[in-house]
């Protein structure tokens, strides 16, 4: 996959959790200052700051446990 293609998908991933953040009435700003961290090709850690927020999971579309 080119250097291209996975900074698409990467930004598309975060501009999902961004979403689903803005929908669970988080701010703006709260939501473009997470910082993801991938587990694996489905999930990833999302923290705010140094405290650790959750796990998003793009199969399911939403935070689990």
């Amino acid at each position: 996959m080119s250097e291209y293609a996975e900074r698409n998908i990467k930004d598309e991933r975060a501009e999902e959790i961004r979403t689903a953040l803005k929908k669970m009435g988080y701010s703006d700003a709260f939501a473009e200052r997470v910082q993801l961290i991938p587990i694996d090709e489905y999930r990833t850690n999302v923290k705010h700051g140094n405290a650790p927020f959750g796990v998003y999971d793009f199969t399911r579309h939403t935070f689990v446990d």
